[in-house]
């Protein structure tokens, strides 16, 4: 993030919301009451899997973005009238995580755009994507950092994000040793969760992370669809 402020003059602000992980296990460990759950596995007593409902994207991500906004503007409420403009910077590969949701929002101050695929949005879904002639792809856009002198970026998403497939965890494992290990730690610790009467798993076949027998060929995306912004 700092690296950016070498080459624009655009004010930059940081959201945060917390740290999410130490919030779980402070969870866990009876520590506190708050929990925004993340969608863990689940392994019921029967054997069968479900799932948790996600509320770690409202309360880590869309709740801190829109007290920021409201800070950097200096008041306490927005309205209709106050029409903030949103960019998301997803790139023409994934144009499947521009979210039809996204455009309905229930704070009608906010209106999303897509600068990278050039497409705005407002209440109604627009139907049609208005193309320029020039799209950023997400090699286009690395291309631009690297001349600009920063690194090739790592893909951003949680460390412990259940909505990882096979290959991404297979990654993990064998190129950033110490994400792995903090991903088995959680994991570990997760696996009661008080309110529960299953235990909590990150990976879908309800085992842990570290036992797991990974799929090098695994497509699985669930719902990873754009909606946590990363």
């Amino acid at each position: 993030m700092l690296n950016l402020k070498k080459i624009t003059s655009i004010p930059i602000h940081i959201a945060k919301g917390g740290n999410l992980f130490q919030d779980v296990i402070d969870r866990v460990e009876g520590k506190t009451d708050r929990l925004a759950a993340l969608p863990f596995f689940i392994k019921n007593a029967d054997g069968s899997m479900s799932r948790l409902k996600r509320q770690c994207t409202s309360n880590y991500k869309i709740i801190p973005v829109q007290k920021k906004i409201r800070e950097v503007l200096g008041v306490s409420r927005l309205s209709e009238k106050d029409n903030v403009n949103i960019w998301l910077g997803f790139s023409l590969d994934e144009l499947s995580r521009v979210s039809k949701k996204r455009t309905s929002t229930k704070h009608n101050w906010e209106r999303y755009s897509y600068p990278l695929v050039n497409l705005k949005s407002t209440k109604k879904w627009i139907k049609n994507f208005d193309f320029l002639d020039i799209q950023y792809s997400r090699s286009d856009c690395k291309k631009y950092l690297s001349d600009n002198g920063i690194k090739d970026p790592v893909k951003s998403s949680c460390i412990g994000c259940p909505f990882h497939n096979d290959r991404y965890w297979i990654d993990m494992r064998f190129n950033n040793p110490v994400e792995w290990k903090v991903a088995v730690d959680f994991d570990k610790k997760i696996r009661r969760l008080p309110g529960l009467t299953g235990e909590c798993f990150l990976h879908r076949s309800g085992v842990p992370l570290d036992e797991v027998a990974f799929n090098q060929l695994d497509i699985f995306e669930s719902n990873c669809v754009g909606s946590c912004f990363t």
